[in-house]
């Protein structure tokens, strides 16, 4: 089980292959088995110790190792390259849906240059209040995460709001495991959800949707809003799923809801 562990490419986890409930019934095509889904745990997971919990959480015979003080220890250590070396892997996730957000932000405030330029100015105030709606909403987040804080950092996460960087100190927070408060009301994980449902609900679909109908009325629009509209419909869809996938993966929730996280 360990060499499948340390393998550079792990065999083929099947998940239809009957494993041993004891150690005693343990054998070497069953440990090959499960070390092959170590490497995937891994990549599916945020950090080293999430990713130990959840493999010994697959296989009730690696509760019985569990049981020994060494292997949960060793195992996390074994977990840390993988991680580190998966080119898809939770944290990459993490930031490639910062990224979507940010194209999707650059192309909804372009497109209301364009609305500006074209003299279409109801439709620039609607999809200017939808952006500024979502600025306000995490605002409002800043001020609830940033309580009993020197005014000087307060001051300064209520900036990164203007600044557009909100978002990246969120992803970055999260992924390292950085907390600046404390006693802050929601989790890392929490704090960065909500801005990414302010992103969704306040921005990205009203001015997706706003867009669309624009692009829709008016015949000579320029071909670049609906290239807007698509980068819109690819943030929303994969924003939407790494929402549900950190709650599915949140050792948290699992520990909770059993039932519903897995």
């Amino acid at each position: 089980m360990i060499i499948e562990v340390l393998r550079t490419k792990p065999t083929l986890y099947n998940e239809n292959k009957d494993i041993s409930k004891t150690i005693e019934n343990l054998t070497k095509e069953m440990g090959i088995s499960i070390g092959s889904e170590f490497r995937r745990t891994c990549e599916t997971s945020p950090d080293a110790e999430e990713a130990v919990e959840r493999w010994i959480g697959l296989f009730q015979v690696l509760q019985e190792f569990d049981k020994k003080p060494w292997f949960r220890k060793f195992m996390t250590v074994l977990s840390e390259p993988s991680i580190k070396a998966s080119l898809f892997g939770y944290k990459q996730k993490v930031y490639l849906s910062l990224i979507v957000g940010y194209f999707d932000c650059g192309t909804d405030i372009y497109a209301l240059y364009i609305m500006y330029m074209l003299s279409l100015y109801i439709d620039f105030r609607w999809n200017f209040g939808y952006i500024l709606t979502n600025l306000i909403l995490q605002l409002i987040v800043v001020l609830m995460q940033t309580q009993g804080l020197p005014l000087r950092t307060i001051l300064l996460e209520l900036l990164s709001v203007w600044l557009f960087i909100k978002p990246a100190l969120d992803a970055h927070r999260f992924v390292n495991g950085i907390n600046i408060n404390p006693n802050a009301l929601l989790s890392n994980m929490a704090e960065m959800i909500l801005g990414k449902c302010s992103e969704l609900f306040a921005e990205a679909i009203p001015c997706g949707l706003h867009q669309m109908k624009v692009w829709i009325q008016s015949g000579d629009m320029p071909l670049y809003i609906a290239i807007s509209i698509l980068i819109s419909a690819a943030s929303i869809g994969y924003t939407s799923a790494l929402i549900s996938y950190n709650f599915d993966t949140s050792r948290e929730y699992r520990k909770k809801n059993k039932r519903f996280y897995g």
